[in-house]
């Protein structure tokens, strides 16, 4: 490994332990240009932008607007024509572009694994360069595979063994094996069809939850900017920087009309990506068990400090939800077993536009608010979204009560 970098003082500055978890690094931009030859127009004409450490940026715009070559300035795959890309205050042209490359993650949509290597091997592509111990490479290699979801029992396997959103987490996990303050991923989910790419945007941000790392992602999706994004940056036709705002602020207060029409009408909607299922007040629900008495399950629906939910909801012995229950289940002296209609679930973590996208789906009013055990800790209502939706007194609840847990929303 090469000599450790002088400090500011003129000292060594000791590397970082190999055991310690390195802090994520602050990105700034300071005008950066990217003119290439013989062209008559700058690619990125005078970008500036500083990124907080432990953020992602998200890099959005058109095709031909140079998200794609900002992201790739950072790292040194292109070179800018002038200005300074600093990486906690420090100049990414200080060093060997090789050795930058090893310092930063890179996640591209096609995930870029070596074809034949195996999963480990591909992992391990960047600490093998470094020169460390195989214990350690093993180590590393099946702790990143369970934090990224995958069965160490597949390190053994090549690429093509795998189906698409697989390889994409071997690729997250390749980018992470050195622990790098900053990543960068070019589109990583573009190529992966809807529903594993919800599930992989999901899981993602759970992941950064935990990793914190900073990021710059480039998508050409605003509704994935706005779902992946601390930040986002709207890049326009030219490389110049229409707006450099939060998902909130983009949405709120666009800051021309490119930006208002690239955001799109639906800006209201799109606010249910900036949520997530806990940051709701969850209603109430009375849970019951098949073979319960009936006058007992009225008697909590009917109470005076009872829930908001009019339904009572079968849970199993572990509180895992299994049926709703209207009038027409509580006849008799007990709950019937196997009575009762679907139940739409939902996890506290979910972001509230996919949430309630699952509501809609299952053209219900109210979902099953679930732990990471399955057991319910509430209900999620389509009344809460609204109100989410339009910030405000809520409305007053109709006296006629819905015809059933059912019902559509």
């Amino acid at each position: 490994m090469s000599t450790p970098e002088p400090s500011p003082t003129g000292a060594p500055a000791a590397p970082p332990s190999s055991d310690a978890e390195r802090p994520p690094a602050q990105l700034e931009l300071a005008d950066v240009v990217k003119r290439y030859p013989g062209a008559a127009e700058a690619t990125i004409d005078g970008l500036s932008l500083v990124v907080p450490a432990g953020e992602i940026l998200v890099l959005v715009g058109p095709s031909g607007c140079g998200k794609t070559t900002a992201m790739r300035m950072v790292n040194r795959m292109i070179e800018p024509t002038s200005g300074r890309i600093l990486i906690d205050g420090r100049p990414n042209t200080d060093r060997p572009a090789a050795d930058l490359r090893r310092e930063i993650g890179y996640v591209i949509q096609q995930t870029g694994l070596f074809p034949h290597r195996t999963i480990a091997e591909n992992v391990a592509t960047v600490p093998r360069l470094l020169g460390w111990p195989r214990a350690r490479i093993d180590a590393r290699t099946t702790e990143l595979l369970e934090l990224v979801g995958l069965d160490p029992e597949l390190a053994g396997r090549y690429p093509a063994q795998l189906s698409g959103g697989q390889r994409q987490r071997v690729g997250v996990a390749r980018a992470l094996a050195v622990d790098p303050p900053l990543m960068l991923m070019d589109e990583p989910f573009g190529a992966i069809d809807p529903i594993t790419r919800e599930r992989l945007q999901n899981e993602f941000l759970r992941l950064q939850g935990t990793v914190r790392r900073t990021i710059v992602f480039v998508t050409h999706d605003i509704d994935e900017a706005i779902k992946m994004g601390d930040r986002i940056a709207v890049m326009r036709p030219g490389g110049h920087l229409a707006q450099y705002a939060t998902p909130a602020e983009l949405l709120l207060s666009p800051a021309d009309e490119f930006v208002e029409q690239f955001v799109g009408a639906d800006r209201a909607l799109k606010r249910l990506a900036l949520a997530r299922v806990r940051d709701l007040a969850l209603e109430p629900v009375v849970r019951v068990r098949y073979g319960d008495p009936v006058g007992w399950v009225r008697e909590q629906l009917q109470a005076s400090d009872g829930p908001v939910v009019p339904y009572p909801l079968v849970v199993d012995a572990d509180g895992r939800p299994l049926a709703w229950l209207d009038e027409d289940d509580l006849r008799g002296e007990r709950v019937a077993d196997g009575v009762g209609s679907v139940v739409a679930t939902v996890e506290r973590d979910d972001v509230l536009r996919d949430a309630f996208s699952d509501v809609l789906a299952h053209r219900v009013q109210y979902a099953a608010v679930v732990d990471g055990a399955g057991a319910v800790i509430g209900v999620l209502s389509s009344d809460a979204v609204a109100r989410e939706l339009a910030p405000g007194p809520a409305p007053a609840r109709p006296l006629d009560a819905p015809a059933g847990p059912g019902a559509a929303a």
